[in-house]
């Protein structure tokens, strides 16, 4: 049990317990669950029906993306160090519109999205102990 102070926008303040002393900072990276309750949850929900990986959670898509996103800069760079500066520049620029028009990317958080419907619906029917 962790005893914590929550100050309100009015400026008072009170007191609250909370049952544990870690703070998500980012969604889950998996579903909770077997794989096929979060199957079913998932299929419940999402217009694409069963997911291909029912366990990775909207904060595993989310890595996905940003690894995405990484691959671009860090192949930018190399080619910037090593042929020249414009021309990482200008892989830079290629390689992020190519993940801005890309559908998937857009499909991945639609599908973050859900999952993470799926998650706060999980909790609210099986609350922790």
């Amino acid at each position: 049990m962790k005893d914590v102070r929550v100050i309100h926008p009015d400026g008072t303040t009170t007191r609250a317990v909370t049952d544990s002393s870690v703070e998500h900072v980012l969604p889950e990276t998996t579903m909770p669950g077997t794989p096929e309750e979060a199957a079913s949850e998932i299929r419940e929900v999402s217009p694409e029906g069963r997911p291909g990986d029912a366990k990775t959670g909207p904060g595993g898509i989310m890595l996905w993306m940003a690894a995405a996103l990484v691959f671009v800069i860090v192949v930018s760079v190399v080619v910037g160090w090593w042929v020249d500066w414009p021309v990482g520049a200008m892989v830079f620029a290629i390689g992020t519109i190519g993940l801005l028009s890309n559908p998937s990317i857009y499909a991945a958080a639609s599908r973050a999205k859900e999952r993470g419907a799926v998650i706060r619906q999980h909790r609210h029917d099986h609350p922790p102990r």
